[in-house]
């Protein structure tokens, strides 16, 4: 080996890991850049979120948004721990391209969004955004380790009117049959005519509205299921399950919902089926979905564990 090749200077390049003595400087600095562009994106979006407050004020089926951004933070703090654990972090790496390639989309769409008044697409435009700031400044390691709090940020944005239409009807009817049918297995003489179900000894019949469609508790459950996947540091197995199966869940707990206020319309009266009363049972419903969900998460992580097993002792 020449010996200006073993003196020459050990160059760090922004694809490489960095030093200790100047790890601490380059974070500085790359937390000057991202409250810089933190400012940046909240300036932008601005009036997107004076109006998704107003929609989380207004519209209970989206008043869990209020903690969406909470949550994403803490996530955010339990992906940099995890990104820490797994050794020295690269910063840069050929992020620049990605970088500027994601928030060229974002822009569009947020064009696009304030052009067609669609609040959902703002929302993945704000998500574009910020990962390709987080890959411009930081890299791809960072911007990957990232993903999940970022892309969490969509559960805050409202469905668009049509979509949540056509969900609520199919969910209203869906929920309306099932409760029927499972009143007459109960031998319950009970009649379905569309959301109405005529029960005895009841001067009107009770209405599945809309508000009993279950897209609250829907969008609470598949919150919840994405959350925990993600805190379990789960397979990729786990999290799909988990979040295919949320979605029945939350159907299960609402039909379990309209039977019960059924039942307490025939034996109780309609004073204890309407009003607080009413409220308080769709509260300990979503509670008792949330802990299905749980014990589902945890009997999933068994049965990983398992499948893992086997090809550990195999090794």
């Amino acid at each position: 080996m020449s010996a200006s090749a073993t003196s020459a200077p050990n160059s760090t390049t922004p694809t490489e890991q960095l030093p200790s003595a100047v790890a601490g400087g380059k974070t500085t600095q790359l937390l000057i850049l991202g409250i810089l562009a933190a400012v940046g994106i909240a300036l932008l979006f601005a009036p997107s979120f004076v109006r998704l407050a107003q929609i989380w004020t207004d519209d209970p089926d989206y008043s869990h948004g209020f903690l969406v951004i909470p949550a994403s933070l803490f996530f955010c703090g339990i992906a940099w721990q995890r990104l820490k654990a797994q050794g020295p972090i690269t910063f840069g790496g050929g992020g620049i391209a990605l970088g500027v390639s994601e928030i060229l989309l974002g822009v569009m769409l947020h064009w696009g969004a304030m052009l067609f008044d669609v609040l959902l697409v703002d929302v993945l435009a704000l998500i574009c955004v910020i990962r390709g700031t987080v890959s411009l400044i930081a890299g791809p390691q960072v911007n990957g380790a990232f993903a999940f709090p970022a892309l969490f940020l969509v559960f805050m944005a409202p469905l668009p009117p049509t979509v949540h239409g056509a969900i609520a009807i199919f969910m209203q009817q869906t929920v309306a049959i099932v409760s029927t049918f499972v009143l007459d297995l109960f031998n319950v003489p009970v009649f379905r005519e569309g959301y109405l179900i005529h029960l005895p000894g009841l001067g009107a019949p009770m209405e599945v509205g809309e508000a009993c469609s279950g897209i609250r508790s829907m969008i609470a459950i598949l919150a919840l299921a994405v959350a925990i996947g993600f805190l379990a540091n789960g397979s990729r197995f786990y999290c799909v399950t988990l979040t295919a199966l949320a979605l029945p869940i939350a159907g299960l707990a609402n039909c379990i919902r309209v039977i019960l206020t059924g039942v307490i319309l025939m034996t109780l009266g309609r004073e204890y089926a309407e009003g607080l009363a009413h409220a308080l049972e769709g509260m300990v419903i979503v509670a008792l979905a949330a802990a299905i969900l749980v014990a589902v998460a945890w009997g999933l992580g068994r049965i990983e564990g398992r499948m893992r097993a086997p090809r550990s002792s195999n090794a």
